[in-house]
């Protein structure tokens, strides 16, 4: 039948403290704002698990405490509506460059426990990359026939070429026929975590804000327009073809 309580959410997050805590309530719902906030951010669906507290209360004995092998009382709970299939395919198609794909998958895979939201992020966003491929070089081709003195020999498709791709499939070919065991590639992984870490701190220490906001609010403004655009047109073709 129908999902009356969790309304079909793919996962349960419940806010608990000490059962010593004077301001225990407090300290919970000031939680589950800042996790809201975040799900919100993060485009994720999520509400206020108000029927399962209810039930929590009224069973006084802390049955649900015990099985869930929590020392403290739950207080405060929220339920999350986006798979890891959902959210993988999501953030590869509204997430603009790659390595900023990748450190958002890799966080929400590290909070799920598994690879799937990563995995599937990481290949929607280089198939969508490989489109590069065709568009430059149809527009190289356009250019240079427009200014032939100018540009006559200088196309080269090495120029243009995302290299990362090509990198990308051999890393897969090579994985694929090798079978390399899991205490080889974990440290491999785990390093190309790191060094998408390091990518996305350096990006952030090359920001101005002060020259970002000089610039003006119509940049800006264009910025934010384009990216609920593309998250909002990710999700929508999400449910057209009925994978979320």
């Amino acid at each position: 039948g129908n999902d009356l309580i969790l309304r079909g959410a793919t996962a349960v997050i419940l806010i608990h403290t000490p059962r010593q805590c004077r301001f225990g309530t407090e300290d919970a719902n000031l939680a589950y704002q800042n996790g809201s906030l975040m799900a919100e951010c993060l485009g994720v669906s999520q509400f206020y698990t108000g029927f399962v507290l209810a039930a929590v209360k009224q069973n006084g004995k802390g049955s649900l405490e015990k099985a869930l092998g929590i020392d403290g009382t739950i207080r405060a709970g929220m339920a999350l509506g986006m798979s890891d299939q959902g959210f993988g395919m999501w953030a590869g198609t509204a997430v603009n460059d790659t390595s900023s794909v990748v450190a958002a998958a890799t966080t929400w895979s590290s909070a799920a426990g598994n690879d799937t939201a990563l995995t599937l992020a990481t290949i929607v966003k280089l198939t969508r990359t490989l489109a590069i491929i065709p568009i430059t070089f149809v527009l190289a081709l356009y250019r240079s026939r427009k200014e032939k003195q100018n540009a006559k020999g200088n196309f080269k498709l090495a120029k243009i070429f995302p290299w990362f791709i090509l990198f990308f499939l051999m890393a897969a070919v090579v994985s694929t026929i090798t079978n390399m065991p899991a205490a080889v590639s974990k440290p491999i992984v785990s390093f190309g975590k790191f060094l998408i870490t390091m990518a996305m701190a350096a990006i952030g220490l090359n920001t101005n804000l002060v020259s970002l906001i000089k610039n003006g609010g119509k940049p800006i403004l264009l910025g934010l327009c384009c990216w609920a655009a593309v998250a909002f047109a990710s999700l929508g073709m999400q449910v057209l073809l009925k994978l979320w």
